[in-house]
């Protein structure tokens, strides 16, 4: 909820829910759009993050998208800090850091591999150094 009300703050007109991405409170077919941007990493374990994902499949219409952000988290670390700079619309300057638990093999193809196996299609991926994004499209 903290997050939800940091958010707010910038006053973007929305619907704020909270809620566990495993087991939405919507119907099937929804959606157009299904957003999750570095939330995958505050999920450790592979099978939490493939539950998310087949609830988001769920929920998207036929032809819905997913839009993935999220930061490469290496093995070889117990904990991990990613350091964000966003600029907002408005410009406004927000810097902060998000700690999550490090050996995930969380990489661009490690999700790219998962959201395939969901049949989900991959539209677009980037690759940068620290971090990754991913659009696909409900089949």
């Amino acid at each position: 909820m903290s997050e939800v009300r940091e958010a707010q703050i910038h006053g973007a007109p929305a619907n704020w829910i909270v809620g566990d991405g495993q087991n939405l409170g919507f119907n099937s077919d929804s959606f157009d759009e299904v957003t999750l941007w570095f939330s995958l990493g505050y999920m450790r374990d592979w099978n939490t993050k493939r539950r998310v994902l087949e609830e988001a499949w769920r929920v998207l219409k036929k032809q819905g998208s997913i839009s993935i952000m999220a930061s490469r988290i290496p093995d070889s670390t117990e904990q991990f800090v990613f350091w964000a700079h966003f600029t907002f619309p408005d410009g406004s300057v927000s810097k902060t850091g998000y700690g999550v638990r490090g050996d995930q093999g969380q990489t661009l193809e490690s999700v790219v591999n998962l959201l395939e196996k969901l049949e989900f299609k991959i539209l677009s991926t980037e690759d940068h150094e620290v971090w990754f994004s991913i659009t696909a499209k409900r089949s």
